[in-house]
């Protein structure tokens, strides 16, 4: 029987390098812990192994390696026969082909490609070419790339949710990596949906609320299942997005301190989204009199509290000890400017005056760790400085906005630091002050 040709499988990579890129070249964890585990420990055997055999025989291994390919046997070989012979898995090489081209979101079609090889190979294992027909892990790669390829607006979902159940029809279970891939495809749909079409975007939200719900049943959650449906939350504009927020969150913390079970515990992301989702629940709308300074309300001052309230929760469980990974990074400090920058007004003065105080308190917490020699805290960036100069030229406060703008100049200049140099919207700030 005459093969098709498999270009893409024809000369997979060896074992270690496998891993070696698995590590490096996954953050998103299409393999998981237990998979990783099975494949290191099938990698180590046979480096065992060749390191036994190589030093019985006292024989130089690439000398070796180039005899057995060099023999005629070998070259009567296929290309497929050829890989097995040197101890490669297809099914391993198909997901790392899967997982590339996932990442490959330049190109619209690579989604597409990506399931197109699934279904040759599952054709190819249907007609006894391969002997292992394709796992979850390759599923996994496919619904990802669905969830990260361009041009695939309002179908990443749909996508997911059809393959989800052709890996269940074939019998393979979906783990906690095809859930967390789900409901990031809801997270980059509604991101990619217009704001003002609030049913569909209240739609997708149910379907994120059902699926970790799903998960929560199960027993599969993790922190990223959590982070992603605060995301979601979070950029939703529903009038209650900001409180199901944070619902999530203690929810996730209940479960955290009941369980101790540290696959669910809160990081630095999961406060850092509903701080934001608080920062857009403040109504910082003009006012339809352009004579005017923008419009008070008594809620929006509330949220930027509510929001500092979370940051000095996240400075208390830090220091405690409670959640080692929840220290409040710049993304924190400037999301709680953020939130007062837009809740500052006329008849709320002070909340500009408090994005400025959390503002010299970051600088003074940078300095101090300059001084002690310490890595790894908060420093001020251009969004700290820009979120204050709003606050300032929100108010009517000029002088205020361009001292603050002074102030970004001589840092620049003192520090070199490119990326501190004043843009077109900190100009535009102070001139509408």
């Amino acid at each position: 029987m005459k093969l098709p040709p498999l270009s893409l499988l024809a000369f997979p990579l060896s074992p270690p390098l496998r891993i070696h890129c698995q590590q490096r070249r996954c953050p998103t964890m299409i393999y998981t812990q237990s998979q990783r585990q099975e494949y290191q420990a099938i990698v180590e055997q046979r480096v065992t192994a060749n390191t036994n055999a190589n030093t019985t025989k006292k024989r130089n291994p690439k000398r070796q390696q180039k005899k057995k390919r060099s023999s005629p046997q070998y070259n009567r070989l296929t290309a497929r026969e050829k890989s097995i012979s040197l101890g490669n898995d297809p099914i391993m090489s198909l997901n790392l082909n899967l997982d590339h081209l996932a990442k490959s979101t330049h190109n619209p079609a690579s989604a597409v490609r990506a399931e197109e090889m699934l279904l040759r190979i599952e054709a190819l294992h249907a007609d006894g070419y391969y002997e292992k027909p394709p796992d979850v892990v390759s599923y996994n790669c496919v619904i990802n790339a669905y969830a990260h390829g361009r041009g695939l607006r309002d179908t990443r979902l749909e996508n997911g949710v059809r393959l989800a159940r052709r890996m269940r029809d074939r019998g393979i279970t979906p783990n906690e990596i095809t859930y967390n891939t789900l409901l990031m495809c809801i997270l980059k749909e509604l991101e990619e949906t217009h704001s003002s079409n609030t049913k569909m975007r209240s739609e997708k939200v149910a379907q994120a609320e059902r699926i970790l719900s799903t998960m929560e049943t199960m027993n599969l959650c993790d922190t990223r299942s959590y982070n992603t449906m605060i995301s979601i939350l979070s950029k939703w504009n529903g009038k209650d997005a900001h409180v199901r927020a944070e619902g999530c969150l203690r929810r996730m913390m209940e479960r955290y301190n009941s369980t101790g079970d540290e696959r669910i515990e809160p990081d630095v992301c999961s406060f850092n989204s509903v701080i934001h989702a608080y920062a857009n629940a403040i109504d910082s709308r003009y006012p339809n009199n352009s004579n005017k300074r923008y419009p008070s309300n008594n809620n929006n001052a509330l949220y930027a509290q509510k929001a500092e309230y979370l940051l000095k929760e996240m400075e208390t469980l830090f220091r405690s000890g409670t959640m080692g990974s929840v220290e409040p990074d710049v993304v924190s400090y400037s999301a709680v400017i953020n939130a007062y920058a837009r809740a500052a007004s006329k008849e709320n003065e002070w909340c500009a005056d408090r994005a400025m105080q959390i503002c010299d308190e970051l600088e003074e917490n940078y300095l101090a760790a300059i001084k002690a020699d310490k890595k790894g805290i908060a420093e001020p960036n251009k969004k700290v400085y820009s979120a204050v100069i709003n606050a300032f030229a929100r108010v009517g406060n000029a002088e205020k906005a361009d001292e603050i703008l002074n102030k970004m100049k001589k840092i620049q200049q003192k520090s070199k630091r490119g990326e501190l140099k004043p843009d077109t919207v900190c100009y535009t700030s102070v001139i509408d002050a």
